[in-house]
């Protein structure tokens, strides 16, 4: 039996968690009663040995240890152990029902269950830094090799050494076109067996762009016999970016490579049903507001209050979005002029200047929102001839398609206007960090930040 790979650190989690639990025990006990003695005798004995066998059995269902490496950090295991904080006090509660055990203190069942919760935290802060001290300074390490060489394989030799504290050693290259020039190649599959055998290698990870289905399952199936883990190394370079998701078809896993963001039921009717309601109440509420700019509006200058532009939605379809005009009814005849949104724009009007800044502008798009052309949080609409110019730049724009777009969104927040196409590109970057971060509360957090922005009047 290769001893190697025996680890002490579970066995050794659990044994502290035990002596944390009985001495959480016999502390509440002295916090309630000042005095230990009674801890050890009837009534208290017969739930001091519950309380231990309980943990026991929570500790078998739970298994908060069984952790693997790249996980295992302080708030995993904090998280962990929560959880079967919870179990084990859900238990205890069964327990005292059932027999009808109410002669008990409630008051000494608080404490035990607070002191056991700081002194499980404590013990795992504690264990994590001093384990990642120790494994940055070369124990309790594990060998891995890479099988398959190319330009994909240094990733995660990288990763290692940009994070010693999780313990992995680097023991080389293997690869069918060995070359002795290169110095972390130490050999062809030839020699990979022996390897794994005389240098006891725990993982060997094997790149499958470099590799062919015959040689992975010979791979697999030697290190199998020799106690070694098989990871693989899958290049989805170029693809990340738009979305990827896995699906089962029995027993075959499939890589859909084009999820379409907000396309889970309950994610859509949540999302629809936030856009309804906070574009309605704000138009009730703000239509007092919207009166008064709109007047201002149409005395400052000529011409009619909104301004409605032809925009790019959802799938690619046109629609026309509603804005108050910021612009004086003839600067599309100052051809001469170079698109700008920035303060020197002579096309502004003052108080269009004011609106932009503040961003109130915007505000008729609710009505864009409610009749279901935007949403509340979500891409900004792209102009329609600049589209194609932009797709041209970067392919990935037309993943923002997949969604409506937004009244507000992180590259509104982030970057601001953006009316040519080299500064949409810039402000597509935010939004589509946006589309893998959904959730409802990061469309409430958007839509703070936004009122930030405008209270402060720092709109770009």
């Amino acid at each position: 039996m290769q001893y190697r790979r025996l680890s002490i650190l579970q066995p050794l989690g659990v044994l502290i968690d035990l002596l944390c639990l009985n001495l959480a025990f016999v502390g509440a006990y002295f916090l309630r009663y000042h005095q230990i003695e009674g801890c050890f005798s009837p009534p208290y004995l017969v739930l001091f040995w519950v309380f231990n066998i309980t943990w026991v059995l929570t500790l078998l269902v739970s298994r908060p240890f069984i952790e693997p490496r790249v996980t295992f950090n302080f708030y995993k295991l904090t998280y962990n152990f929560l959880l079967l904080l919870a179990l084990h006090a859900c238990l205890i509660a069964i327990f005292w029902v059932s027999i009808q055990a109410y002669y008990f203190s409630r008051l000494h069942l608080l404490f035990t269950y607070i002191i056991l919760f700081f002194c499980g935290v404590s013990v795992r802060a504690l264990g994590v830094l001093l384990l990642k001290q120790l494994r940055a300074s070369g124990y309790n390490l594990r060998k891995y090799i890479i099988v398959g060489y190319g330009d994909l394989s240094p990733s995660i030799v990288k990763y290692y050494r940009t994070h010693p504290e999780m313990g992995y050693q680097f023991y080389g290259y293997f690869d069918e076109q060995y070359n002795s020039s290169e110095n972390d190649i130490k050999g062809d599959f030839q020699v990979l067996r022996q390897f794994i055998i005389e240098n006891e290698i725990d993982y060997v990870y094997c790149c499958l762009p470099y590799i062919d289905n015959k040689k992975l399952q010979e791979i697999i199936q030697h290190s199998e016999q020799h106690r070694s883990q098989v990871k693989l190394l899958v290049d989805f370079t170029g693809f990340m970016k738009r979305g990827v998701s896995i699906e089962y078809h029995d027993h075959l896993p499939i890589i859909n490579l084009s999820t379409k963001p907000f396309s889970d039921f309950r994610t859509a009717i949540v999302k629809r049903s936030f856009d309804i309601a906070f574009s309605g109440i704000a138009l009730i509420l703000g239509s007092p507001f919207l009166i008064i700019f709109a007047l201002i509006t149409k005395l400052t200058s000529k011409g009619p209050i909104f301004y409605k532009s032809e925009r790019i939605g959802l799938w690619g379809e046109k629609f026309h979005m509603f804005k108050f005009r910021s612009m004086y009814a003839d600067a599309s005849k100052l051809k001469h002029i170079v698109l700008s949104t920035g303060d020197d724009d002579p096309r502004i009007t003052p108080w269009g200047k004011f609106m932009r800044k503040t961003r109130l502008d915007e505000l008729p798009q609710f009505f864009n929102v409610l009749i279901g052309d935007m949403s509340i949080v979500g891409p900004r609409p792209g102009i329609p001839r600049y589209n194609e110019e932009v797709i041209k730049i970067a392919p990935e724009f037309e993943r923002l398609l997949t969604v409506k777009p937004g009244v507000t969104s992180l590259g509104q927040v982030s970057y601001g206007y953006a009316e040519t196409p080299e500064e949409m590109v810039k402000r597509m970057q935010f939004d589509l960090l946006y589309l893998d971060k959904y959730s409802l509360r990061t469309d409430i957090w958007l839509v703070f930040q936004t009122a930030k922005v405008m209270m402060q009047g720092k709109g770009k």
